[in-house]
């Protein structure tokens, strides 16, 4: 009962609290999205405050590269990632990582046109080639969204347990990071779509390594589970929807049976 009580009040607390937290990044972000460029002469600290994508221009002072390499048990693969340091109007260098056809075109001493919001880069032109970066305060919105959906795993949990650590986390933990990294995936995904610019293969893979992770999350969740005692880390309320599911079950295969014609000896 414990074990349940602190779900349910960690569990709620998150999702007020990734609420709260999802307010001002989404005023931000919703605000960046329906914003125009400003007008000439509206310098690039205020332009926020005029609701607007202030532009500037910068200057090219180097280009580099880097190397991501991961291993799993197919072996393992390497990134190239690719990355731009500019001078922008008020002296200050930056650094970010960009396309490769922006990359190729960069070299030292060119222009970069740049737009900021909230006086953060937020698109970038060398030589006729552009990239974008996500505004400063979206990332925090993908914070907050992964919080909610952590409160609501705690709330799961508070429901369909059997109100052990066990129950609630998994054997060694599996059932709370596996949810973890569903939440995660997810929001990651929907943002990738809603920012770049993706064909058919890229949703098709989304989709399929979406469905993958499930697949691996619902075998970690089944672990722990005693085939002698098939609900020993279900609760009253699990078992009662499972119960439920079951009926329904029965009795569909019953009318799908009693639909059939009868066949009379030696027909």
């Amino acid at each position: 009962m414990i074990i349940r009580g602190a779900a349910l009040f960690a569990g709620v607390g998150a999702v007020v609290w990734g609420a709260l937290l999802w307010v001002g990044p989404w005023e931000d972000t919703t605000a960046f999205r329906h914003a125009s460029l400003c007008a000439p002469g509206v310098p690039a600290p205020a332009a926020a405050a005029h609701g607007c994508v202030a532009r500037e221009t910068g200057t090219v002072t180097g280009r580099h590269t880097t190397v991501e390499e991961t291993s799993d048990e197919g072996g393992s693969s390497r990134t190239t990632l690719y990355w731009v340091t500019f001078r922008r109007a008020s002296g200050a260098t930056q650094t970010r990582q960009v396309v490769r056809s922006l990359y190729d075109v960069a070299r030292t001493g060119d222009r970069a046109e740049l737009e900021t919001w909230e006086d953060s880069p937020v698109w970038i032109t060398v030589s006729g080639q552009s990239d974008g970066f996500d505004p400063p305060r979206e990332k925090g919105l993908m914070f907050s969204a992964v919080v909610v959906w952590v409160g609501l795993g705690l709330i799961t949990g508070f429901l369909c347990s059997d109100g052990t650590v066990r129950g609630l986390l998994g054997l060694f933990g599996e059932r709370a990071a596996g949810w973890t990294a569903v939440g995660g995936y997810t929001v990651w995904a929907v943002h990738r779509c809603l920012t770049y610019v993706m064909g058919t293969g890229d949703y098709a893979f989304l989709a399929g390594a979406g469905l993958f992770l499930v697949g691996i999350v619902a075998a970690l969740f089944s672990l722990g589970w005693d085939e002698t005692r098939p609900h020993a880390t279900v609760s009253p309320v699990g078992r009662a929807l499972t119960g439920w599911f079951m009926w329904r079950y029965r009795r569909r295969s019953a009318a799908e049976k009693a639909s059939l014609p009868m066949c009379e000896d030696g027909v």
